[in-house]
């Protein structure tokens, strides 16, 4: 297997997001996010997530997700005043860039109060560049390399607003499509393509359904899955698609080369679809449709779908970072091993962070210990960083695994600050 990929995101360094009082941690292509439950792991990615859906639709959309305004500042004895995203990516022109938010609020009425960008060259120059700052007007663009700068709108980041332009096209078009899930079995067992599925992977599960039987016409997107699931399953003979009236087989048997785009034939016209898992047990074949199917295998089906839909998006739709949260959950001890075969695979096609509690998931003795971010709540709030050197001497040594420690309740964040941030690349 070849060497993974530049992570997309290397650095991120967040100020009073939701547990959060402040962090600075580099992430690697492939970071799991270890401890308890209510430490702050999820606080984490879902930071990413707020900027991603803020592009995406925009602020007040990204905000009402999450309940309102104040629920994504820091409360202690009160809230905090402002919160801060600050994001040094790698880019595929061998480039860099660096992007930063800071938001305020004031009686519950947030505003924008600065946003920049850098984008840099491969040798490290700086070839675009924008700062936007509020003022007691309004927000006033201070600098910009564009020879004509569009305004900045009080409620829309200012990296929306100049998404069009090629200087900024890929730190946009990137951000944005950052992906993140928490799998409910529940979604993936109610799906059909009655009424009006979701066509692609969404947070919750919604649209397994469309996402599989897209995949599944990508042979080798489709071998990978099946070869995941296999492993888990050792009975499991492969995941087909039935209708209502007949067993159309798998989706790259007999369905292969149907009508459609590319010759994909679309599941949300003509017969109902539905999702089902084939067994196969001495001389017999068995078919369960997923409500008879276990919550970690549907969530296991759901993790490898969003992994592995990355091998199979057109080259200007790229999805350079997945988001996993606990994605051993109710799975077998036994096959946490497997999940994590999958999410170190996905790490060479794209970026990947996975949060867990699970010292199952982290009995690899191969496991690299750059790739762990311990997190721990303390005093209040959430503390990030690397392991201590204490647990990193043990895993190097491989005296004990990640798990072994974490199991010990020996697995402690290491406070460090890399320095400042630099749009140039490693």
């Amino acid at each position: 297997m070849s060497e993974p990929r530049l992570p997309f995101v290397r650095r991120v360094i967040l100020g009073n997001y939701k547990s959060i009082k402040e962090c600075d941690v580099s992430l690697g292509p492939l970071t799991l996010l270890v401890g308890p439950n209510g430490s702050g792991k999820s606080n984490f990615l879902d930071a990413l997530r707020f900027l991603s859906d803020s592009l995406q639709t925009n602020l007040p959309h990204a905000f009402k997700e999450r309940g309102d305004a104040l629920g994504v500042f820091r409360r202690a004895k009160e809230v905090s005043s402002y919160f801060s995203i600050e994001l040094e990516m790698n880019l595929p022109d061998g480039g860099g860039a660096s992007y930063s938010v800071t938001l305020g609020h004031d009686n519950r009425v947030w505003s924008i109060e600065e946003e920049q960008c850098s984008v840099c060259t491969d040798s490290g120059g700086e070839k675009a560049s924008f700062l936007v700052k509020q003022t007691q007007v309004r927000r006033q663009v201070e600098k910009s390399s564009l020879p004509s700068a569009p305004p900045a709108l009080e409620r829309q980041l200012y990296l929306f607003t100049v998404a069009g332009y090629p200087e900024f096209s890929a730190v946009y078009g990137l951000l944005q499509g950052m992906r993140f899930y928490n799998i409910d079995p529940q979604q993936i067992r109610r799906e059909t393509s009655l009424g009006k599925p979701a066509r692609e992977l969404l947070r919750n599960g919604e649209g397994a359904l469309f996402t599989a039987h897209r995949l599944f016409h990508n042979e080798p997107v489709e071998a990978r899955i099946h070869e995941y699931l296999r492993a888990i399953l050792p009975t499991l003979e492969e995941v087909r698609f039935r209708t209502s009236k007949t067993d159309i087989g798998s989706l790259c048997g007999s369905y292969c080369g149907a009508g459609g785009e590319g010759g994909v034939k679309d599941p949300l016209a003509g017969e109902p679809l539905a999702l089902e898992f084939r067994f196969c047990t001495a001389d017999t074949h068995v078919a369960f449709d997923p409500q008879n199917i276990s919550d970690g295998t549907l969530r296991a089906f759901g993790v490898l779908l969003a992994l592995f839909q990355c091998l199979d998006r057109p080259a200007n739709d790229p999805i350079p970072l997945v988001g996993i949260e606990e994605p051993e959950a109710t799975l077998h001890p036994a096959a946490a091993g497997v999940l994590f075969d999958a999410l170190r695979e996905a790490s060479h096609f794209t970026q990947v962070l996975v949060t867990t509690h699970s010292p199952d998931l982290l009995d690899i003795p191969d496991l690299d210990v750059d790739s762990l971010l311990i997190v721990d709540m303390v005093e209040g709030r959430s503390v990030l960083g690397p392991a201590d050197e204490a647990s990193r001497s043990i895993m190097r040594d491989r005296l004990s695994t990640a798990g072994e420690l974490l199991r010990q309740n020996q697995l402690r964040p290491e406070s460090r600050s890399p320095g400042p941030v630099s749009a140039e690349t490693d």
